[in-house]
Order: C-alpha cells, then structure tokens, then sequence
C-alpha cells in the first residue's frame, strides 16, 4: 500500500512539472537608467543599485502570477542567453526588484529599482579586484529580468536583454 501512495505522488509531480502552463506575461523591453552605490551602503556587503525602466508594470503582472523575479545579468553569456544558461553560469550580479513611485512613470515605461550583489561560483560573493578582471575587457553587461515559478507551475519567464555600460560600472567600483 506504501508504495502505492509513492507511485501516486510520484506520478502527480510529473504530471505537474509536465503541464507548466504559459504565464501570459508580455516579454518586457529593458531600458538603462543608472547604477550606483546605495545611499545608505551596507556596513558588510558591497551591494549595488541598478535603476531601469521596463515597457510593462512587472512587478504587479509577477505578484498575480505568485512570482518573485530578478534582475539577472551575466558577466560570462552572451548577450541574449537563456535559462540554460543562466542555471549553468557562475559569475553574474542580481538581485530582487520593485517599481519606484507610480508619479515618476515616463511616458509608456515604469522605473524600477533593483539592489544587486555580484556573485561567483557556489553563490560566493566577489570582491572588487575580481569583478574588474571580469568586466575589464567587456563593453556591456547583459541582464535580463528572470524568474522560474514557484513549483514549476509556470514555463520561465525571460525579459528581453538590457546592456549595462561597464564604463558605469567601473565609475562606481573606482570611487
């Protein structure tokens, strides 16, 4: 009877994985405002703000959808990278994100805020020096808004690619 109940269960979370429904969220344009250091800068980490705009109000399209998604940019893919390699890349900079002030809305954009840490592999943090021998020979780093769904219920959802300037980057890191 026991290992009905794990054939059953078994069966059940393939059947779910397997039907992941489409999430209807429009493919967001990406457009680069600014990075910068937080006014307020953590006494421990080194955590980066990144402003941008987006052609849709994600942030309220993910919370409908029961979502929680990122501002995920890759210091190693190229420029339009996808989930695959998203899951097998090591060194990125990303971090959650929200719409600032519904008044600062620009015409058909909405801004949004997002606090970014830079990682490398197993999630360790990387330090300035390594993230200047990483960005150094590169002119823009591609980020893209990425999330997954809780319990895959939900194909992945990928923005269109933004570039950041490495020239901004580096103004910031050098101060």
């Amino acid at each position: 009877m026991r290992s009905l109940y794990i054939y059953l269960f078994t069966f059940l979370n393939i059947l779910v994985i397997g039907c992941s429904k489409d999430h209807e969220i429009p493919i967001a344009n990406l457009e680069f405002k600014q990075f910068r250091v937080p006014i307020k800068k953590h006494p421990r980490l080194d955590i980066y703000e990144v402003f941008f705009y987006s052609s849709i109000d994600l942030d309220s399209l993910f919370l409908k959808k029961g979502g929680s998604a990122r501002l995920y940019c890759s210091l190693e893919n190229s420029n339009n990278f996808d989930i695959q390699e998203i899951t097998q890349n090591n060194r990125n900079f990303s971090g959650s994100f929200y719409v600032l002030d519904q008044s600062k809305k620009q015409s058909d954009k909405f801004l949004f805020r997002s606090e970014v840490l830079f990682y490398d592999k197993d999630d360790e943090f990387l330090n300035n020096k390594r993230i200047l021998e990483l960005i150094s020979s590169k002119s823009c780093i591609p980020c893209k808004i990425e999330e997954r769904f809780f319990l895959n219920t939900y194909k992945p959802y990928l923005s269109n690619p933004m570039c950041i300037p490495v020239k901004d980057i580096l103004e910031v890191l050098e101060e």
